[in-house]
Order: structure tokens, then C-alpha cells, then sequence
């Protein structure tokens, strides 16, 4: 009976090593982009299948740190002031990535692994498409276009376009090409996309990541059915700019000029009681003028608009 129970213990045991693979060995590779940050670190070097394993990094800001297992990401725990990510060797050899890079681990993304919201559109209610188009973007106050559109179609085609592929680039080229600002506006809520020659740019606080859009067609952004269409006159910056006298209907001739056409993002704007008497407006040799009534408000061939983003007409009128 003793002996029975001696073997049954020693099987135990070992079926316990193997599970845990401690026998045997496998080769860990250690890459990355950035270890300034690094308490501690395994090293290149072979471990034990099952054994457990720690990164301790600072914390650090304005950027993150990803580590990456065989392409999965590791979660960490902060404590303090560190962030510590623990893993289990694989009974394999593996590859374990640390960077500051969010799409370092893969070739191809989809739109949704890059901008997560785009994953929703389908079920949500996108009340309006707009899209700012600029067709040289070498020079865009040669032709500076907004387009806006609440038709099923065409929202239908421009998500059409989050389909595609991604693919990081950190060398890229925009040529002599259609720039589109797209703004994607929900019922309280708006997701904006910046597309040059094909690119995408991810955007944050203080950079920005680009993508090539793989098989990227245009005819997703043109917008056939739009409810409204602006276009700025060619050559605005050489507009004259007439600012109005104070306590007077008279405008004089301003030493100034707009050059910022291009980083104006607009919307239509119905409510005339707020377009009185323009505070100044911009003259163009064989077009009509375009009359500002604040920083904001503007209008041109007697459609109102409404500035949304940071850029305005506040250079112009903020000395007067």
C-alpha cells in the first residue's frame, strides 16, 4: 500500500512539471523601439517553459508603452509610480516586442483598430456628413470647397470607405492632390478624419500617426445628393480687406490679409437676426464680396455661415 501511494505521489508530481514545462527551455527574443523607460527587463536568453516574468517601466507621459507577446498585447498594473507587466514563458520560442509604438506589431489594420468608433456607424444614427475639399493641396487657396449632405446614400457610401485596409507608413508623399476634412456628425457628437492623396491621419494632442488607405477611391467622399455646397473664390489671399469705421456706415481699406482660407472649418447657418450690418468684408476682382459679421459668422452670395473650429476671421477684425 505504501509503495502504491509512493507512485501515485510520484506520477503527480510528475504530471506537474510537465504541465509547467519546467524541463525545458525556450528562446526568448527581446525588441523594441525604447527602453530609456526600463526598471527591468528580461533579457534575449532561454527560460523555462510556464516560468513568470516581469517588465517594470516608469511611468511615463504623454506617450504609452505597449508590450507585445507572440503579437499579444500584455496588460500592466500601475503601482506608485511604475507600470509592471507580468507574463508566463510560453512552452514555445517566442518574441516579446516592447515600444512606444500603438502600430508597430502589424502590417495591415483595419479602420476599426485604428479609429474604434467607426466599429459603431453601422448601428448608430449619423445625422449629417460634412466635407471640406481642397484641390491643391500644394496651394489650397486656389480652391477651397464645403460640401455638406443628409442623404442616406450618401453616408451609405462614405462609410463604405471604412472598409478598407490601413497600413502605418512613417515616409510618405502628398502630391499635387484632394484634400478632404471629413466631419462625421452624430446627433451629439462629430468624429473629424483628415485624407491627403490616399493617407489618413491619426490625430492626438500633440502629433500625429499616418496611414496609406489600401485601394482607396475618392468616389466615396464626392457626395452626389448634398443639401448644401460653399466654394471660397479663387485667390483670397490677395482679397482687399475693408474694414467698417466706427460709429460710421463707411469701410476703409485695411492693411491686411487672410491666409488661413485653408484651416477654416464652417457650417451652414440659417439665424439671419444675427447678420446685421458686417463688421468688414473681402473683395475680389470679378466675385462678390464676402462680408464678415464677427469672428465666426460670415457670408457669401447670401448664404450664412458659421465657423466651428479654432481658425477665424478674428485677425482681421480684433484691431477694430
Amino acid at each position: 500500500m505504501k509503495n502504491r501511494i509512493l507512485l501515485l505521489l510520484s506520477l503527480f508530481l510528475f504530471s506537474q512539471l510537465t504541465s509547467c514545462d519546467s524541463s525545458n527551455k525556450y528562446e526568448l527574443k527581446v525588441e523594441g523601439d525604447d527602453f530609456s523607460s526600463l526598471i527591468e527587463c528580461p533579457d534575449d536568453g532561454y527560460y523555462f517553459g510556464g516560468e513568470k516574468l516581469q517588465i517594470i517601466s516608469y511611468t511615463l507621459t504623454d506617450i504609452n508603452l505597449y508590450v507585445y507577446l507572440n503579437g499579444t498585447q500584455v496588460s500592466f498594473l500601475q503601482e506608485d509610480n511604475r507600470w509592471i507587466y507580468e507574463f508566463t514563458m510560453p512552452s514555445q520560442d517566442s518574441e516579446l516586442i516592447i515600444t512606444t509604438d500603438e502600430y508597430m506589431i502589424k502590417d495591415e489594420y483595419s479602420f476599426s483598430e485604428v479609429f474604434p468608433e467607426v466599429a459603431d456607424f453601422e448601428n448608430i444614427n449619423i445625422s449629417e456628413i460634412q466635407i471640406k475639399k481642397t484641390n491643391d493641396t500644394l496651394n489650397p487657396l486656389l480652391s477651397n470647397e464645403y460640401i455638406v449632405s443628409n442623404d442616406k446614400e450618401d453616408i451609405t457610401d462614405v462609410l463604405k470607405l471604412f472598409n478598407s485596409k490601413l497600413v502605418k507608413t512613417d515616409s510618405y508623399s502628398v502630391r499635387d492632390s484632394i484634400e478632404y476634412k471629413l466631419n462625421i456628425i452624430l446627433d451629439d457628437y462629430s468624429y473629424y478624419y483628415l485624407i491627403a492623396d490616399g493617407y489618413i491621419f491619426k490625430l492626438t494632442f500633440s502629433s500625429y500617426t499616418v496611414f496609406k488607405i489600401i485601394d482607396f477611391d475618392s468616389k466615396y467622399l464626392e457626395l452626389n445628393n448634398p443639401s448644401s455646397y460653399f466654394s471660397f473664390p479663387e485667390n483670397i489671399s490677395k482679397a482687399d480687406v475693408y474694414i467698417r469705421g466706427y460709429d460710421s456706415d463707411s469701410y476703409f481699406l485695411a492693411d491686411k490679409t487672410f491666409n488661413d482660407v485653408d484651416k477654416l472649418f464652417y457650417i451652414p447657418h440659417e439665424d439671419s437676426s444675427l447678420y446685421l450690418d458686417p463688421k468688414a468684408y473681402l473683395s475680389i476682382d470679378q466675385f462678390d464680396p464676402i462680408y464678415l459679421y464677427s469672428d465666426k459668422l460670415f457670408s457669401y452670395q447670401d448664404n450664412y455661415y458659421e465657423i466651428i473650429g479654432q481658425i477665424d476671421f478674428s485677425s482681421l477684425l480684433n484691431d477694430f
